[in-house]
């Protein structure tokens, strides 16, 4: 949700930056037979004002979150306490008010069929965790972000229902690799190609198992990327464009528009790229 996902902003003016308190986000690196499936564990600890907002923008991830302290709010309705967020078709805002502290696992879309099922979202934002995820998880990963060691409880839940889980067929997990990999250069029929598996199959397994076709999760990882590449202000949109696997700039700035309801340019003169001490990335608002 956070990180490369959400921009950090508030509807003001002018501020002071000696009374703006620090945002902290840091990511934690979980046991390597998880790499698969698991793209990270991070915390976030940010105190809001009443005019504080985050932007949440699609990414192709899927994050468990666990809100420690006062929860976010969605156009005035409260998140729960355990909630999933989705991969999203649209920007998702955010408010909350006071301290709020949570811990999250980051799962890429096609490795999180051993803990839960993204159709399950069915066109939704966000869920309740236990909608989307094993009731069981989401308890483990609930106890382990409130514990002493939250890395180690979250390593142990996490590789045990990996563990017990009965791999399933691996042409929809080779199919997010490739999207992962290769979306800038990929068609649909390229990646049915790699994936030895007809266009028609693996569209019906796309829906079944994602509800949404692999053309949809091949546009959202191109957003993704050239959402980072415009952090770069050097660089000049056309090349961000080719770099990003579309035909041209117009055909970028209208797919941009569409997940990000600004075009390239105005995201790019909205927000600009900081990094921290540790080398953290963090987005902020001009």
């Amino acid at each position: 949700m956070l990180a490369r996902r959400l921009l950090t902003g508030a509807r003001l003016v002018e501020r002071d930056d000696s009374r703006v308190a620090p945002v902290i986000y840091r990511e934690e690196g979980l046991h390597p037979g998880l790499s698969e499936w698991v793209t990270c564990a991070w915390t976030y600890e940010r105190a809001y004002s009443d005019e504080d907002v985050e932007t949440v923008m699609p990414d192709g991830t899927v994050e468990l979150v666990v809100q420690l302290a006062a929860p976010y709010t969605d156009a005035g309705v409260e998140l729960p306490t355990c909630v999933a967020i989705g991969t999203l078709d649209r920007p998702l805002v955010l408010t909350a008010e006071g301290a709020m502290q949570v811990w999250c696992v980051r799962f890429p879309w096609w490795g999180l069929a051993p803990f839960g099922d993204v159709s399950a979202f069915a066109g939704r934002q966000w869920a309740a965790a236990d909608d989307v995820f094993d009731a069981g998880l989401v308890a483990g990963v609930r106890d382990a972000a409130s514990s002493a060691h939250p890395v180690d409880g979250l390593n142990r839940v996490l590789l045990s229902h990996l563990l017990a889980w009965t791999i399933g067929p691996a042409p929809l997990r080779e199919a997010g690799r490739a999207i992962t990999d290769h979306a800038a250069k990929l068609t649909v029929a390229e990646l049915a190609a790699a994936c030895t598996s007809s266009q028609r199959k693996l569209q019906r397994d796309f829906r079944q198992v994602l509800d949404a076709t692999p053309a949809q999760m091949i546009a959202r990882v191109r957003f993704e990327r050239a959402r980072r590449l415009l952090m770069n202000k050097d660089l000049p949109l056309a090349r961000v464009a080719a770099e990003a696997g579309y035909a041209d700039q117009p055909h970028m700035n209208r797919a941009f528009t569409l997940f990000a309801l600004m075009t390239p340019r105005d995201y790019r003169r909205q927000f600009q790229h900081t990094t921290d001490p540790d080398g953290k990335v963090a987005l902020i608002q001009d």
